[in-house]
C-alpha cells in the first residue's frame, strides 16, 4: 500500500528519537538535547499517526464521497 509509505517513515524516524532522548537524558548535559530528542520523536509519531488516521477515514467513508457528477 502506497498509502503507508509516511507511516513507515514515521515508524523509523521514532526510535532515533527515543535513542538521542535516552542518551541525553541527564542532569549533565545540556537542556537542547532531550528536546532535539523529543521534537524527533514527536514528529515520527505524529507523522505515523496522521497517515494512519488519514488511511483509515478514507477506508471507512469510500462509500460516502462525494460525487462530482450531479
Amino acid at each position: 500500500m502506497s498509502q503507508l509509505v509516511l507511516t513507515q517513515i514515521g515508524m523509523i524516524i521514532c526510535p532515533i528519537g527515543m535513542f538521542i532522548l535516552g542518551w541525553t537524558a541527564d542532569a549533565r548535559t545540556h537542556w537542547i538535547g532531550p528536546q532535539i530528542g523529543t521534537t524527533i520523536l514527536l514528529f515520527g509519531l505524529t507523522l505515523a499517526f496522521n497517515s494512519i488516521q488519514n488511511l483509515s477515514v478514507i477506508f471507512l467513508y469510500a462509500d460516502q464521497e462525494a460525487d462530482d457528477t450531479v
